[in-house]
């Protein structure tokens, strides 16, 4: 098994955080900005698909590996149920939508967070000097 490295649920943690924020700031844009100006690119599905894309490969890179080391059942449990919601967005629109990626992207940065605390992160061997 190779070993796990801490960078992965970092990138994780931000691409979820993506995905949140996605959500969250588009509705704010729409009453700054408006919806003629703002609207068409709302229609468009690349941002949900680019996000997902990555926000799923890191936890499948990430997660898995950091279950295997702990057993820990939360970061399995967090990790399945984030991708759960987040393709489920992909299927729906609306309220449902951002319930679903909203509820996935918390459990994907709650999982990459546990996964970053519980164990240590690799470090490289000491230099050895020699005098």
């Amino acid at each position: 098994m190779s070993s796990r490295k801490p960078w992965q649920d970092k990138l994780g943690v931000m691409f979820s955080g993506l995905c949140l924020g996605h959500c969250l700031l588009t509705p704010a844009l729409l009453v700054l900005v408006g919806y003629d100006v703002f609207g068409p690119a709302l229609r468009s599905e690349w941002p949900h698909r680019i996000f997902l894309l990555f926000a799923l490969s890191l936890a499948l890179l990430s997660l898995p590996k950091a279950w295997q080391q702990t057993r820990r059942p939360m970061i399995a449990v967090l990790g399945v149920l984030g991708a759960a919601n987040l393709i489920s967005g992909l299927f729906v629109h609306g309220p449902l939508e951002l319930g679903f990626t909203l509820v996935g992207s918390v459990c994907l940065i709650l999982a990459h967070v546990l996964s970053m605390h519980t164990i240590p992160a690799q470090q490289e061997p000491a230099a050895v000097v020699r005098s």
